[in-house]
């Protein structure tokens, strides 16, 4: 029963304790959002383990869908 509760789920990130956890704030324009996911690429790059919440309007959505180490 242990095993399963631990078990990785697909899609999910789980918080890990030596894990940096960033909060990108961006528009809602997509111009805007597209401009600045060049510094969301960079937080990643610089911090590959970093697990991403992105607080977005929601035209911007689908843009962030897919993102390595993004929840939500």
């Amino acid at each position: 029963p242990s095993e399963k509760k631990n078990a990785e789920v697909p899609g999910v990130i789980r918080y890990k304790a030596n894990h940096m956890q960033v909060l990108f704030l961006t528009l809602t324009n997509i111009g805007d959002v597209i401009l600045s996911t060049a510094l969301l690429n960079r937080i990643l790059a610089d911090h590959p383990q970093a697990v991403v919440d992105v607080i977005c309007g929601p035209r911007a959505v689908s843009l962030f869908e897919g993102c390595r180490n993004v929840r939500r």
